[in-house]
């Protein structure tokens, strides 16, 4: 199972949670590499599915909605926007964001430069923790899945973005011609499920 971000949000937790009770004997085997490697994993059949958000769609042939994941601002508590009860997008022009390895091939990027045009934009080839430790540290901002806000990491505020544009869906994408039984009943099950 591909993971192009942790499945920490409670709907993919609820799921993975249901799908080993209904099938204890099936074994779920987490891979979680850079977006183009994530694709071709699943057409070398190193994974069966994988869960990509919306904005890599495109390069599935076959998917289905399961969820959504709101976003938030990370930023370190000393921030001048640190008290505040939610943002918009324009409170957050001209900061730097950081962004971890999913900024680096251009399309998490694309995204967050739609959203914050004014930005700063600096990615780095580090994972999502490593960029945490360093908006606590003070060196910018960054803008994380609402489900991050369970880790309760200190030195860092998570405050929800209101606007309409401050989401990703999560999508189950799959092989259309896998013919493992396994596989075509995960696919059957999750999409059953789905919360959208």
């Amino acid at each position: 199972m591909g993971f192009y971000l942790p499945p920490v949000n409670g709907v993919l937790a609820s799921l993975l949670w249901e799908w080993r009770t209904a099938y204890p004997g099936v074994s779920v085997t987490p891979h979680e590499p850079t977006a183009s490697a994530l694709h071709t994993a699943l057409i070398d059949c190193q994974i069966d599915a994988a869960l990509v958000p919306d904005f890599l769609l495109d390069r599935y042939e076959a998917g289905s909605p399961v969820c959504f994941e709101p976003l938030v601002a990370v930023l370190p508590t000393s921030h001048r926007l640190a008290a505040q009860p939610v943002l918009r997008w324009s409170d957050l022009e001209g900061e730097i964001l950081l962004l971890w390895a999913w900024g680096k091939d251009g399309i998490g990027r694309d995204f967050f430069a739609s959203r914050l045009p004014g930005a700063r934009l600096q990615v780095f080839e580090a994972s999502n923790l490593t960029v945490f430790a360093l908006v606590g540290a003070g060196y910018g901002i960054t803008i994380a899945a609402q489900a991050y806000t369970c880790l309760n990491l200190p030195g860092l505020t998570f405050i929800p973005i209101d606007e309409d544009n401050a989401h990703f869906e999560i999508n189950l994408v799959w092989r259309p011609e896998a013919e493992d039984p396994v596989v075509g009943k995960f696919v059957a099950f999750i999409r059953d499920r789905a919360k959208l």
